[in-house]
């Protein structure tokens, strides 16, 4: 067939004038007809391409883990986090609060210091209501950004109002009979923290909320609250 074609196109090169646009028209035509039968375009490409970071992503491929897996995973962690929290086994807890534009690290009847003037006398009881954070040794509940104020609830009670150590700034120009002192000081306040953990509300989310695994060290999403186990314990981990 392909011989044919060339023997077509040969005759309309002595036959057709060149000036006629029918001649060119019918020239291409058949030069795409030629090239679409030519059974080298048929063969596959069998370019070897080297593997570099250009064409392959320099990270390894990510496997899922087996969805049935994850949520027999999800129950065993929920239930032995339920069960700590409602018989009292969880340890000394910490919490992560949000108060007067600082963020701070606190655990129960810590003594806190902020440099700031805070609006409440001696023996007022202050709830901390942004909280981000709160944990044990084999858990953490993580807000995003917040936990709900049914929750958890975290108290702190004002212990001390003062200022700090004198700053003292001195300005001296000798043989000119200068000198100025000026002698600074912040305002501190002293608070102490406590806090409460409602294992009823946390029984609640687990409950009535959908539940997603992203990670292998028991990871959850629940309602607005995302569960850590870091599972220190061994013994609170279920065979």
């Amino acid at each position: 067939m392909t011989s044919h074609l060339s023997g077509v196109l040969t005759a309309l090169h002595s036959s057709v004038p060149s000036t006629n646009l029918l001649r060119v028209h019918l020239i291409l035509l058949l030069m795409r007809v030629l090239k679409n039968a030519d059974p080298r375009t048929d063969q596959k490409d069998t370019t070897i391409v080297a593997k570099t970071s250009l064409t392959s992503p320099p990270w390894s491929e990510v496997k899922l883990p087996n969805p049935v897996e994850e949520a027999k995973h999800h129950a065993e962690v929920v239930q032995k986090v339920n069960e700590m929290i409602a018989t009292g086994q969880y340890g000394r807890l910490f919490a992560v609060v949000h108060f007067a534009s600082k963020q701070y690290k606190i655990t129960s009847e810590d003594l806190i210091m902020m440099d700031n003037v805070l609006q409440a006398e001696c023996g007022d009881r202050i709830r901390m209501e942004k909280v981000l954070l709160v944990g044990a040794d084999d858990f953490t509940l993580i807000g995003r950004p917040l936990l709900g104020r049914d929750l958890v609830r975290v108290e702190a009670t004002v212990i001390e109002k003062t200022v700090s150590w004198q700053k003292i700034n001195m300005r001296f120009r000798k043989k000119h009979n200068y000198q100025r002192k000026k002698i600074i000081t912040n305002p501190q306040t002293f608070w102490t923290s406590c806090y409460c953990l409602k294992w009823k509300s946390i029984c609640n989310f687990f409950l009535k909320s959908k539940m997603k695994f992203f990670f292998v060290n028991c990871y959850f999403g629940i309602d607005g609250v995302y569960l850590f186990s870091a599972l220190n314990n061994p013994s609170c981990v279920a065979s």
